[in-house]
């Protein structure tokens, strides 16, 4: 697996696509390092910002540091939105910094992850689908509770449209990874960012030096995944490239790339 330091968009915002931007940080789990992803979506008509995910809590400092320095090049831009794909630690460890650093955002959540966001349920408390998550579940780390409800814009399903920059950035709910698993579609560049409904690194790095697509191991709801990932693949004529929270790529999935891995693995 390549240097994670090689990487354009390691600790910094690159633009992937026009007013789309990524910056990678290394996850390190059991001794591996796995590439961690964080967006930041471009509002040119208002100069707002929505930051998709916040990382992990060991790479608090450098995200802190890859905003700064993007908001001197674009000084005329403000950070508005905090959108959450899931509230696994690795989406969310830096919540509550930013609340801190920035004190006018808001978090954009689906309903179905407050109890695990805000309220401080566990995901090991779900029982799952597989015997792979029964057995695993109480090693995953989980995110700490937030808090502060009143910073949380809530996204019910059958009301994403209620979200106020929806034709730009749209909340789309798959769930499976966590039950209420948000993907957001940024509708001027056919791009869809999906937290960890599927990631594309290999499993064991070492073994490996190619990236892979596969359903994660910490996911809750295998079935419901699948359900998801086939309703990804019904959305191609709005889609072009899949961005997952892990991933070695430079350009993503393409929808292409994505359907024919759902046709070998979803039947």
């Amino acid at each position: 697996m390549s240097s994670l330091p090689e990487y354009e968009d390691y600790e910094k915002f690159v633009e992937l696509q026009q007013n789309l931007y990524r910056a990678r940080f290394s996850l390190k789990v059991v001794g591996f390092a796995y590439p961690s992803a964080v967006f930041l979506i471009h509002l040119p008509s208002t100069k707002d910002c929505i930051l998709v995910d916040s990382g992990d809590p060991e790479n608090i400092t450098k995200l802190l540091k890859a905003l700064s320095l993007h908001f001197e090049t674009f000084s005329e831009y403000k950070l508005k939105y905090v959108a959450i794909t899931h509230g696994h630690f690795d989406h969310t460890g830096a919540l509550l910094k930013l609340l801190e650093d920035y004190e006018d955002i808001k978090f954009i959540i689906g309903e179905q992850e407050i109890p695990f966001v805000i309220h401080g349920k566990k995901y090991s408390e779900i029982k799952g689908d597989t015997i792979t998550f029964q057995i695993l579940k109480h090693f995953f780390a989980e995110g700490k509770p937030i808090g502060n409800e009143d910073k949380f814009i809530v996204i019910k399903e059958g009301e994403e449209h209620k979200f106020e920059f929806y034709n730009i950035l749209r909340p789309i709910f798959t769930p499976g990874h966590t039950p209420g698993s948000l993907s957001y579609l940024h509708i001027p560049t056919n791009s869809i960012l999906i937290g960890d409904l599927v990631f594309n690194v290999p499993l064991v790095p070492v073994f490996s030096m190619k990236s892979s697509i596969s359903i994660p191991i910490s996911t809750t709801s295998v079935s419901d995944s699948k359900i998801s990932i086939k309703k990804i693949c019904e959305m191609e004529n709005e889609i072009k490239l899949v961005f997952p929270g892990h991933d070695l790529e430079k350009n993503g999935i393409s929808i292409e790339e994505f359907k024919l891995f759902a046709q070998k693995n979803l039947n």
